[in-house]
C-alpha cells in the first residue's frame, strides 16, 4: 500500500532525529520501498498562550513507503519508533524529539478514535504540503479532486525549496573560479550541508555571456572529482542535500545520474536530441530551462514587440508534449523560464512579475535570477558588488514566493533561509 508519513523534530538533535527515524522505517520488513523529500525547517505551530520556550523551529519531511501491512500496524509502528529515538507524553503542542504522522494509507478513507486518514489537517500545513508536492506532485488526496502541487501553492506559508548553486568553473559570472579547487569545493559542500541545503546544483560549464565552450571529455573532468566529493560525504543518508548536475549534454548528464546525481539541469531545454532518451531511462527529476543560446547572447532576443510570457508558455507546452509523447512522467519535470537567456532585461522583469501565470501547468517552476547581470540593468543605481547583487536578488526571491514559485536557484542560501523563515512566521 503506497503511503505517505509526515516526519518533524525539534528537539534534542532534529536532524538526528529524523535520519534514525528514517533508517529505522526504511528497514522494517513490511516497507518495500522508501522515499523521503527535502528537509524543511520550519517554525513550530503553537497556540497564542503557549510557553516562549515552545517556540523552536521545526525540521520536517514526508517519506513515501510501500506497506505490506494494515493501517493501524503501520500506526503502532509509528509510534514504537517515536518511543524508541525518545519521545515522552507531553502536552499537545509541546516540543518534541520526533513526531511521525500517517497522512495518507493508499486510498482508504478511515475515521477510528485513534487513526484519522487522509490527515484532516493536510491541507492547510505547508509544512506537509510543500515537501509532499516534491514527492509526489500529481498526487491527490482521497475524497479531493486538485493535484497536491496546486494545493501547496495557495496557502500563504507555502515555502520553495533552496537550489544551491555551486560552479567548479573558472569563467563562471558571479563565482568562477572560487570553488574549481578540490579543497575549497570539499569545505563548501561541508557548509551546504551543516545549513541543510536543500539541493546542490554543481557545473562545470560556463553559461555566462562569450563563456569558452568545452567539450564533453572537459566537462566530465572537472564535474567527476566533484561528484566524488559529494557522494562520499553524503553517501546512505537519508536527509542529506539532493544532488542535481548543471548540464546540457546527454553523455554528461549519463554519465552524472551513474554516479548518483538525483536531478539534472539542462539548460539548453532538451536541445541534445540524445537528452530525452537520458531521461527516459531515469527516474531522476530533470529542470527544462527556455533559452534562445547557450552561452547566453544579449543580441540574441525574443522580439521586443512579444509577450515574452505566452511565448515562453508556448514553448513549455511544446516540451511537455513531447516529453508525454516519450512516456516519462510529466511530475518529473521542473521549468525554469531562463532568466537572462534570450531575453531583454525588460522581458526578464515581465516573466519575474507574471511568474504566477505558469502556476496551473502541471510542473513544478524553478527559476534562477540569482546575481544575474540583466538586474544591474533595471536599476536607477548601480549594483557595485556581489553583496548588492544577493540583497537585488533576495528582493526578487520574495516576490517570487509569493506568486507560488517552488524551487529558487541562488548562490547566497544563507541569507535565503534567513528570509524564508521570517516569511513563515508571518504568515504561518
Amino acid at each position: 500500500m503506497r503511503c505517505f508519513i509526515g516526519f518533524g523534530s525539534n528537539l534534542g538533535n532534529p536532524r538526528d532525529n529524523l535520519e534514525i527515524a528514517a533508517g529505522i522505517l526504511s528497514k522494517n520488513q513490511k516497507t518495500s520501498s522508501f522515499r523521503i523529500s527535502p528537509i524543511y525547517q520550519t517554525p513550530a505551530l503553537t497556540p497564542q498562550d503557549a510557553p516562549l520556550e515552545w517556540d523552536i523551529p521545526y525540521l520536517n519531511a514526508v517519506a513515501e513507503i510501500d506497506w505490506s501491512g494494515s493501517a493501524q500496524e503501520l500506526l503502532q509502528f509509528l509510534k514504537s519508533v517515536e518511543v524508541q529515538i525518545g519521545r515522552v507524553p507531553g502536552a499537545r503542542w509541546a516540543p518534541r524529539v520526533l513526531d511521525l504522522d500517517l497522512l495518507t494509507f493508499g486510498s482508504e478513507v478511515i475515521h477510528e478514535p485513534d487513526l484519522q486518514v487522509p490527515h484532516s489537517e493536510i491541507l492547510h500545513r505547508s509544512f506537509v504540503l510543500d515537501p509532499l508536492k516534491d514527492l509526489a506532485p500529481h498526487f491527490v488526496l482521497p475524497g479531493d479532486r486538485e493535484k497536491i502541487i496546486h494545493r501547496a501553492r495557495h496557502l500563504s506559508s507555502h515555502s520553495p525549496l533552496l537550489m544551491a548553486i555551486v560552479n567548479v568553473t573558472p569563467d563562471s559570472f558571479s563565482d568562477g573560479g572560487q570553488f574549481d579547487q578540490i579543497i575549497e569545493f570539499e569545505d563548501r559542500i561541508k557548509e551546504l550541508d551543516q545549513l541543510m541545503a536543500p539541493i546542490i546544483d554543481i557545473g562545470a560549464e560556463s553559461t555566462r555571456p562569450h563563456a569558452e565552450f568545452i567539450d564533453a571529455r572537459r566537462e566530465w573532468q572537472r564535474l567527476k572529482p566533484a561528484l566524488e566529493i559529494t557522494r562520499n560525504y553524503s553517501h546512505g543518508k537519508a536527509t542529506r542535500p539532493l544532488i542535481s548536475v548543471d548540464t546540457r549534454k546527454a553523455e554528461v548528464a549519463e554519465k552524472a545520474l551513474e554516479m548518483g546525481a538525483d536531478w539534472i539541469n539542462d539548460v539548453s531545454g532538451l536541445a541534445d536530441p540524445k537528452m530525452i532518451d537520458v531521461l527516459k531511462n531515469s527516474r531522476c527529476n530533470f529542470v527544462i530551462m527556455h533559452s534562445l543560446t547557450v552561452p547566453a547572447d544579449s543580441q540574441v532576443t525574443l522580439p521586443n514587440d512579444c509577450d515574452p510570457i505566452k511565448e515562453v508558455r508556448n514553448w513549455l507546452e511544446q516540451k511537455l508534449d513531447l516529453i508525454d509523447r516519450h512516456g516519462i512522467p510529466i511530475e518529473k519535470v521542473i521549468f525554469d523560464p531562463g532568466l537572462g537567456f534570450g531575453k531583454t532585461p525588460d522581458q526578464c522583469v515581465r516573466l519575474l512579475r507574471r511568474m504566477n501565470e505558469f502556476t496551473d501547468l502541471p510542473v513544478r517552476t524553478l527559476v534562477g535570477h540569482s546575481r544575474k547581470s540583466w538586474m544591474k540593468k533595471i536599476r536607477s543605481q548601480p549594483l557595485k558588488s556581489v553583496n548588492d547583487r544577493d540583497i537585488a536578488s533576495l528582493a526578487a526571491s520574495m516576490n517570487l514566493i509569493h506568486q507560488g514559485v517552488d524551487i529558487l536557484r541562488v548562490h547566497d542560501i544563507e541569507s535565503h533561509q534567513i528570509a524564508l523563515q521570517t516569511h513563515q512566521e508571518i504568515n504561518s
